[in-house]
C-alpha cells in the first residue's frame, strides 16, 4: 500500500458524497458560530462601537490586533473539518493529519527547505528593492509569539480542510486527479479573489494561489500526510504575514513591507516568486515522506 492509499484509507469507509456536501456545510457553519463567538467576545470586553472598528478592521488585517483576530478566526476553520470527519464520517480527527511521526517530520523538512530557499530569494530581492519599516521592532517582538501561534493555526485550518478532508473524501470516491487533486486546489485559489482589487490582479492571486494548492496536494499525495503541505504553507505566510508584507495586503504583523502594492506587481516578480516555489516543490518532493 503506497503512503497515499493509507492516507486516504479511513476515508472510504463513508466515502458518499452526500456526506461530504453536508461535511462541508458543516465547517462553514462552524466557522461562522466561531467567528460570531469571536466578535462576541469583543463586544462584552469593549463595547458596541469598538466592537464594529474591529469588525470592519479584521478583513483587512490593518493593525497587529485585528490581524490576529482574523488569523485566530481560523481557528473555527479546522474545528469544521475535524467534527465533520467523527460526526459524519465516523473517523478520528486524527486521520486528517496522516501518521503524527512522519507529519512533524515532512512539516520541520519542509519549514527549513522554504526558509533556506525564500530566504536566498529575498536576499536577491534586495538587490533591487528596499524594504520600508512598518511595525516598530520592539512592538513586532512582542507580537511574534502569539502570531507565529496564529499563522501556525491559519495554515493548519486550511491544510486539514482542502488538502485534508476534502481531498481524502474525493479520493476515496473518485479514481481520477483531477477531481481529487485539482478540484481543491481550484476551489482554494477562486477563495482567494478580491473583487476590491483589479480584475488582472486579483486572478493573478487566484491563478498563483491555485498553483500552490496542487503543489501542496502533490506534495500531500507523495508523503501521504500533512507535514510538508502545512510546513510549506507556514513558512510561506510567515514570511508574507509577518516579515515583509506586500502594502495593500495582511500588514497589521509585519515587521516591513515592500515599496510596491499587489496591483503594481510586474512580471518579473512573478516569475522570480514562481521560480522559488518550484525549486521548494522540487526539493521537497526529495525530502519528504521518506
Amino acid at each position: 500500500m503506497t503512503p497515499f492509499a493509507a492516507y486516504i484509507a479511513p476515508a472510504r469507509a463513508r466515502p458518499q458524497i452526500w456526506r461530504l456536501a453536508a461535511g462541508l456545510i458543516l465547517c462553514t457553519l462552524v466557522m461562522v458560530l466561531w467567528v460570531g463567538a469571536l466578535l462576541g467576545l469583543v463586544l462584552m470586553l469593549t463595547g458596541v462601537q469598538a466592537a464594529q472598528d474591529w469588525a470592519a478592521r479584521m478583513p483587512s488585517g490593518g493593525s497587529p490586533t485585528a490581524t490576529l483576530l482574523m488569523l485566530f478566526g481560523f481557528t473555527g476553520l479546522a474545528l469544521g473539518p475535524a467534527l465533520a470527519a467523527r460526526v459524519l464520517h465516523g473517523r478520528s480527527p486524527r486521520t486528517l493529519l496522516g501518521p503524527p511521526g512522519a507529519a512533524t517530520r515532512d512539516f520541520i523538512r519542509a519549514v527549513a527547505v522554504v526558509a533556506a530557499i525564500y530566504g536566498l530569494g529575498l536576499a536577491v530581492w534586495g538587490w533591487g528593492y528596499d524594504t520600508l519599516p512598518n511595525l516598530d521592532p520592539g512592538v513586532w517582538l512582542t507580537f511574534l509569539p502569539l502570531a507565529l501561534v496564529a499563522v501556525l493555526i491559519q495554515t493548519g485550518a486550511e491544510e486539514l480542510l482542502f488538502r485534508g478532508y476534502i481531498m481524502q473524501q474525493l479520493a476515496a470516491r473518485f479514481a481520477s486527479p483531477l477531481v481529487w487533486m485539482a478540484l481543491p486546489a481550484l476551489v482554494f485559489g477562486a477563495l482567494h479573489y478580491d473583487p476590491a482589487q483589479a480584475t488582472a490582479s486579483a486572478l493573478g492571486i487566484v491563478a498563483a494561489t491555485t498553483v500552490f494548492g496542487l503543489i501542496a496536494a502533490d506534495l500531500t499525495r507523495r508523503s501521504g500526510n500533512l507535514g510538508a503541505a502545512w510546513g510549506l504553507h507556514f513558512a510561506n505566510n510567515t514570511l508574507a504575514i509577518l516579515l515583509v508584507a506586500t502594502q495593500d495586503t495582511i500588514t497589521g504583523l509585519a515587521l516591513r513591507v515592500t515599496p510596491y502594492g499587489v496591483e503594481t506587481i510586474g512580471p518579473a516578480l512573478m516569475l522570480g516568486d514562481a521560480a522559488m516555489l518550484g525549486v521548494v516543490w522540487l526539493v521537497l518532493r526529495r525530502v519528504t515522506g521518506r
